[in-house]
């Protein structure tokens, strides 16, 4: 019941910006529509829960998941970091030559990172090698969220207010996310598992955005 009162503003919100009422049908009593737009709409807004809960959980707890010796350890946070500004600034060159859907970048994105970091995982290498793939890593992690953002203003013409949304479902990723590591951890399930887990349903959902034709 709670969870009803909570969701249905925001089921409100999006289904008004996606669809638009017709002039004949503005006096009679709203229905909920549920054809593809609104339904992938949804699925973007998941997928951003979900990525930006590895963007920042992944950053905080990556002195404590042990991927390189004490010696090193200080540096991956910084790493992290500065793949991420790095990988955004090079999106904003890359993007005006883009030919292709953005959808099908997107997944090109988050199939590289899911590589890369079962290669930072579980490849047994020096601690040198371990810090160029994390930064390699956040490179191709650091324009997802960006483009996500512009994936889902293609089906609005409230560009702001969806944008609005966009935030704060990732607000609530960053914040959730945490409480599912945790809990996660309870079950002994190690943090490194967990964002694997959390990688392969973003993996899922872009596979399902690129396939959803409207």
């Amino acid at each position: 019941m709670i969870f009803n009162f909570a969701t249905e503003p925001l089921f409100l919100i999006v289904n008004s910006l996606v669809f638009k009422a017709r002039s004949s049908d503005i006096i009679k009593i709203p229905k909920f529509s549920f054809n593809k737009k609104f339904m992938l709409v949804l699925i973007i807004l998941t997928w951003c829960f979900f990525y930006i809960s590895i963007e920042t959980n992944f950053s905080n707890l990556l002195p404590y998941i042990n991927l390189v010796s004490d010696k090193f350890s200080y540096m991956t946070v910084s790493v992290f970091w500065i793949g991420i500004i790095v990988g955004r600034f090079l999106y904003t060159l890359i993007l005006p030559m883009i030919k292709f859907r953005l959808e099908t970048l997107l997944l090109m994105y988050t199939v590289i990172s899911f590589f890369l970091y079962i290669m930072l995982i579980y490849l047994n290498t020096q601690d040198e090698i371990r810090l160029i793939i994390l930064f390699l890593l956040t490179i191709f992690l650091a324009p997802m969220f960006p483009l996500g953002a512009s994936i889902i203003n293609q089906h609005s013409s409230n560009k702001r207010v969806l944008t609005s949304i966009f935030i704060a479902v990732a607000g609530c990723g960053g914040v959730i996310g945490a409480v599912i590591i945790k809990v996660a951890l309870y079950i002994h399930l190690p943090v490194y598992l967990s964002i694997l887990f959390i990688l392969m349903v973003c993996l899922i959902l872009n596979t399902v955005i690129l396939r959803t034709k409207l």
